[in-house]
């Protein structure tokens, strides 16, 4: 757990940074895919609004996932999110997810929001490998499912809105393969 006060990080324990002041309580879990980081961040109790910089949390860019207005947006030292104190207090917990910026030649952007209505939107177990295809152009997400199982991904392309994609997962080894080009997404 990473611990913020005044300004400074002075602890930190595995997948966990733990920002406190003496008017907010905030949590922020990293998880780790490959060489990508994923990022969920709570709050509550919140006495008055706190502003969180990519950079506070190890982050260059990446794009926001705002759960409960179903919206994605910007996360960069220009956008910082605003926690708000009126939203986030003694009675509501508030969630945002951070997701990594994925870059294709030929289109600006993509980037994996979470899985269907997960509370836990990224998980080592559920997705085996996320490869930057730089050869072909296309970033392949290898996800594990149960025989026949239908995958729900949130996606974003652009800085556009969230996009739902679903893939079955084979029957010969319960993987689902979703490969991202600058066309689209397509399953094998």
């Amino acid at each position: 757990m990473m611990v913020f006060h005044k300004g400074k990080f002075i602890q930190q324990k595995q997948r966990c940074k733990f920002f406190v002041s003496f008017d907010n309580q905030i949590l922020v879990f990293f998880l780790f895919r490959d060489n990508d980081t994923f990022h969920i961040i709570f709050a509550s109790n919140m006495k008055k609004d706190y502003v969180i910089y990519p950079s506070m949390i190890g982050v260059k860019r990446g794009i926001i996932y705002i759960d409960d207005y179903r919206g994605a947006v910007r996360f960069d030292e220009s956008h910082p999110l605003t926690i708000p104190f009126d939203r986030c207090h003694e009675l509501n917990l508030c969630v945002w997810y951070v997701s990594p910026i994925w870059q294709l030649k030929d289109y600006p952007l993509w980037a994996l929001l979470t899985e269907g209505d997960k509370w836990a939107g990224i998980s080592k177990q559920r997705f085996k490998s996320i490869v930057h295809d730089t050869e072909n152009d296309q970033i392949i997400i290898t996800a594990q499912g149960l025989f026949d199982e239908g995958v729900d991904l949130t996606l974003a392309q652009g800085l556009g809105g969230p996009t739902g994609v679903r893939c079955w997962t084979s029957s010969t080894n319960d993987t689902v393969r979703f490969i991202l080009t600058t066309h689209g997404v397509d399953c094998a």
